[in-house]
């Protein structure tokens, strides 16, 4: 929930985010109250990014060993080293996002002495290095893939079992034999989204910040 003044903060739910100036009625529409809708996204990978870091502390007082040896106290101290639009980029990656809410579930627990959660806490922990290096490594500006025949594994972790990751190279070596591939189908539909993104910057704020990569 929004509200737009602080007369109303009072018989407001805990959550509520309070930012001034912003316009309900337009709130997500490009082009209407552009610096009300960065001033939302500020704000929300701002509270993502203070979960991660009140996750690292309570990893690092419950659990110091997991801490240690999943490398997850190292990959955050490359986090904080980050400049702040790298870490957004990070904060804001969807793989990211999923992981996040997996490690807190997992951690929302009372700490026990078990070996095998504690190998599930590390390996989960293990995870943050790689979602990092998968950011600082990827090109920009980066396409917009409308298919890819490769998925995160986290993402295919929490997706519903109607979703079935398997058997991609025949399919791509299927639909590279056609007249109209899907690789110029992907050419035709990244220029037309550039030339969106050329014409209506507000649009592709919105919009292509949330495409699943």
């Amino acid at each position: 929930m929004v509200v737009r003044d602080r007369s109303s903060v009072e018989n407001a739910p805990a959550d509520t985010l309070l930012i001034e100036g912003v316009d309900i009625a337009s709130l997500f529409v490009p082009g209407e109250d552009l610096p009300a809708c960065a001033q939302l996204l500020e704000v929300a990978w701002r509270r993502r990014q203070a979960a991660l870091l009140a996750l690292e502390l309570m990893v690092a007082r419950e659990r110091p060993g997991e801490w240690k040896l999943s490398g997850f106290k190292d990959a955050m101290e490359i986090y904080k080293r980050l400049q702040p639009s790298v870490r957004r980029r990070l904060v804001e990656h969807p793989p990211f996002r999923v992981w996040l809410k997996l490690a807190t579930n997992l951690l929302a627990g009372p700490v026990k002495p078990d070996p095998v959660r504690g190998a599930e806490v590390e390996n989960r922990l293990a995870q943050f290095k790689c979602l990092i290096s998968d950011v600082l490594e990827q090109p920009r500006p980066q396409p917009f893939l409308v298919q890819r025949y490769s998925v995160d594994p986290l993402i295919a972790e929490v997706a519903p079992p109607s979703y079935i990751f398997k058997e991609f190279e025949p399919k791509h070596a299927l639909e590279s034999s056609r007249p109209y591939t899907l690789a110029f189908f992907r050419e035709v539909a990244d220029a037309a989204l550039r030339r969106i993104e050329t014409v209506w910057p507000a649009f592709a704020t919105l919009f292509f910040r949330n495409l699943s990569r």
